[in-house]
């Protein structure tokens, strides 16, 4: 059950993914599909303020 959930919270970051950065490339959809909860959930808070698609991931 947790990875199903782990699963769709990826899927909907892959889908619904931050408008002002365009699509994403797919260095981001990989670090998207391995990245745990934790992770998921910070960038969803970083994409709120960062200026840049590379600073949702802390790069």
């Amino acid at each position: 059950m947790r990875k199903r959930r782990e699963s769709q919270r990826r899927e909907s970051r892959r889908t619904a993914h931050p408008v002002p950065f365009g699509p994403l490339p797919d260095w981001a959809l990989a670090r998207i599909a391995q990245a745990d909860t934790e992770a998921l959930q910070q960038w969803a808070l970083n994409v709120l303020q960062a200026e840049r698609l590379e600073a949702v991931f802390g790069d």
